[in-house]
């Protein structure tokens, strides 16, 4: 009786302690921005991806640091020849991730909410306004697969999509002012974590 009541009063202990934490994991991350679903189109961007996460199995949370480091958006006077396209923006964001696999191979998705900035967005267009914004709500929402290289390492594929709220821009020959708008981003990214127990 004695050893029946030792094994239920393990098995609710277990049951009652929270799983074992997975670590602290830092992430660098690159790839190209594609600007859709917004006021101009804007040209293919570098971007970095940094971050930091605490997870226990199957789940963690951590900050994310993103930065959109295209070519200067600028305004083309008529009959110019300049390029003026442009994408530059940063974000920084509140990030939860829910994974889960076999072996090496892993995969889940993140979603992420914070604030961002579109420092300038423009087309290769003439006598067109730059469309800009302040610091305002932005969302991240990302699927991504993972191999775990070694105990320490892992390497990832993520696509994710990123929404910028806040934006603007001054009034053109051909444009009025706005100042309610909205971009869409969707960034593909190859990262190597660096794992910490």
């Amino acid at each position: 009786m004695s050893r029946v009541a030792v094994a239920i009063a393990c098995s609710c202990a277990a049951a009652a302690c929270p799983s074992r934490g997975e670590g602290i994991e830092f992430e660098v991350g690159a790839g190209p921005a594609f600007v859709v679903g917004a006021d101009r189109d804007g040209p293919i961007s570098p971007t970095l991806s940094l971050r930091g996460a605490y997870g226990l199995r199957g789940f963690s949370l951590g900050p994310r640091l993103l930065f959109i480091l295209g070519p200067e958006a600028s305004e083309r006077p008529g009959g110019s020849t300049r390029d003026s396209s442009g994408f530059q923006a940063v974000a920084a964001l509140a990030e939860a991730s829910f994974h889960g696999g076999e072996g090496r191979l892993s995969g889940g998705v993140r979603f992420a909410g914070g604030v961002g900035s579109v420092i300038g967005l423009n087309c290769n267009c003439e006598e067109t306004p730059v469309v800009h914004g302040g610091l305002s709500p932005t969302v991240l929402g990302s699927a991504f697969a993972s191999f775990r290289a070694s105990e320490r390492y892992r390497v990832s594929l993520e696509l994710a999509a990123i929404h910028f709220w806040g934006l603007e821009h001054g009034r053109g020959p051909f444009t009025d002012a706005r100042t309610d708008l909205e971009a869409w981003s969707v960034l593909l990214l190859l990262s190597l974590g660096l794992l910490q127990r």
